[in-house]
């Protein structure tokens, strides 16, 4: 069974047994194998809230409350990444930075605050940005979520 079939048959009732899911199908696999089930279970089971996003009330919310929801906005996704990876111990970082997503100008040149959250992770001795955020999907041009997985947003390498 690929590791597709085998997240999309989970059905876990609580954050932890999501946990104890990932390390029982990456037993014996690399790291990097691990870090691909978080993000693909991530992709697939939170939601991008585009009523929060739209009406402006974001909340920070704990793992439990997203695990719960199912949605959050970008930082929700990075907290919940998080989360997950140190679970099954995989070296991650949640940060926060200026990205040019949906509603920004092309010729906007500076941000008055950080408008974006996506994680950093720790494999085989490089640092890899992991964006679950955008990974999950799009907002299409009718504010509408589109949900379709991206995995370009899975280990980009940072140069140095």
């Amino acid at each position: 069974m690929s590791y597709r079939q085998a997240i999309n048959s989970w059905k876990a009732k609580a954050l932890h047994d999501v946990v104890k899911l990932i390390i029982d199908l990456s037993s014996g696999k690399s790291l990097i194998d691990r870090a691909w089930i978080v993000f693909y279970w991530v992709s697939q089971n939170i939601e991008y809230d585009v009523e929060a996003y739209f009406s402006g009330n974001i909340r920070h919310q704990t793992s439990d409350d997203i695990f719960a929801n199912r949605k959050g906005v970008c930082d929700a996704f990075g907290t919940i990444f998080e989360t997950l990876c140190t679970a099954v111990q995989i070296e991650c970082k949640k940060i926060s930075g200026y990205a040019k997503g949906y509603g920004i100008k092309l010729e906007q040149k500076s941000f008055a605050r950080t408008n974006h959250a996506w994680n950093v992770i720790h494999l085989e001795g490089h640092w890899y940005l992991v964006d679950p955020t955008w990974g999950e999907g799009h907002l299409d041009n009718n504010r509408c979520n589109r949900k379709e997985l991206n995995s370009f947003y899975f280990l980009v390498r940072l140069s140095r």
